[in-house]
């Protein structure tokens, strides 16, 4: 199944569900090698210790032909690498909804009710040296429903690419119950 979405950037968002039908073929091009009697030697993996800091810019339509409003947050998580494929860790989410004076111009608000707070759980698929695929379940200290945080928890799933040792830039969609939040 493959689901085509906007990411609640602009309302109505149906989105698109395929089913796709896919045929392949496989080849090897070129001379075959015999297999190795003798399997390579993989070391011992050391365990590894990160800390992630995460910037999250976005858009958010909360009511179909009104405004998109800037969502974004930050992100702090403390991973641990203990095998060559996947990494582990806990954090905080700090998440920012612009735009409630302009949506709700009637009320006053704090900062507080314009943020969220959460404690999030990450795993990482590491599928190369620089390319990744995180997933977070996290569990709102505080959430605002005006801001259509519909449940005590979220989901986060995305793709990372490293840019350098110390960088990396990717997408990745907040949502509720599968439902989009931000991209």
């Amino acid at each position: 199944m493959k689901h085509y979405s906007n990411g609640a950037s602009k309302k109505p968002n149906s989105g698109i569900n395929l089913f796709p039908i896919n045929f392949s073929m496989r080849m090897k091009l070129g001379e075959i090698y015999p297999t190795p009697a003798n399997p390579p030697v993989i070391p011992a993996k050391g365990l590894k210790t990160f800390w992630n800091f995460a910037l999250y810019t976005g858009i958010k339509n909360y009511e179909i032909g009104e405004p998109s409003y800037f969502r974004g947050g930050l992100g702090i998580n403390y991973l641990l690498e203990p095998a060559f494929k996947y990494r582990v860790g806990l954090g905080l989410d700090l998440f920012w909804a612009q735009g409630l004076h302009l949506r709700f111009p009637e009320r006053n608000f704090s900062f507080r009710d314009q943020t969220s707070l959460a404690i999030v759980g990450s795993w990482e698929w590491q599928l190369t040296e620089r390319l990744f695929v995180p997933i977070g379940l996290g569990a709102y200290l505080y959430r605002n429903e005006l801001n259509q945080e519909i449940t005590w928890f979220y989901e986060r799933v995305g793709a990372r690419y490293r840019i350098g040792n110390h960088l990396s830039a990717g997408m990745q969609i907040k949502a509720h119950k599968a439902k989009a939040d931000f991209f």
